[in-house]
């Protein structure tokens, strides 16, 4: 993305946000930071949102933005910059950039290390169709391929797949596995069979 020295660019939308205090109810995170990948002579300042609140804690004013930090690059070469963010009680983090010279910016991500040592997290995928085997048979042999039969995906013994099939079309003795398990069910209607 070029981004002209007269512009600033701000990466404060939904999809381009750090939804934080999700990412601590439901995961272990440590202290988060902003990888960068640009070049060029930029000042990136790192902000947070807060929520106004009225007397009766109602949401009030909407979401104030608060500037956490600022900081300047100068990167000659395309490479990336990091971040860190201070420790704050805002939710959700964003991003500006606002460059002194035309700048590109490659890309950039949030990031965190943690240094304690994780439980193992399984992943259920259950998948309700109707008369769909071309992809369902197509989805399940990249699976089996990726995952199930490669031993040095890190996803390997951590998935199984749940899938209801609201047709009756497929065979239980071509579909289920270990990790694969099949459940023909009687065509309800799209939400009903997806209960």
């Amino acid at each position: 993305m070029n981004i002209n020295a007269q512009g600033e660019s701000a990466f404060t939308t939904y999809y381009n946000s750090f939804a934080l205090e999700k990412w601590k109810k439901y995961t272990v995170i440590g202290p988060i930071s902003l990888a960068l990948t640009a070049r060029g002579r930029s000042e990136a300042t790192l902000v947070g949102f807060q929520v106004q609140r009225g007397l009766k804690g109602a949401l009030e004013g909407g979401f104030v933005e608060k500037t956490l930090a600022k900081e300047t690059f100068s990167l000659r070469d395309p490479c990336e910059y990091e971040i860190v963010y201070p420790d704050c009680e805002c939710d959700p983090l964003a991003f500006t950039i606002k460059p002194f010279e035309d700048s590109e910016l490659y890309g950039g991500a949030y990031r965190s290390v943690v240094d304690e040592d994780l439980p193992d997290i399984n992943l259920a995928l259950a998948i309700c169709f109707y008369k769909r085997e071309r992809y369902i048979k197509t989805n399940l042999s990249m699976l089996n391929e990726t995952i199930f039969s490669n031993s040095h995906s890190i996803l390997n013994g951590h998935v199984r797949v749940y899938i209801e099939d609201n047709g009756q079309t497929l065979k239980k003795e071509e579909i289920e596995s270990e990790t694969i398990k099949l459940f023909p069910n009687i065509n309800s209607g799209g939400s009903e069979g997806a209960n």
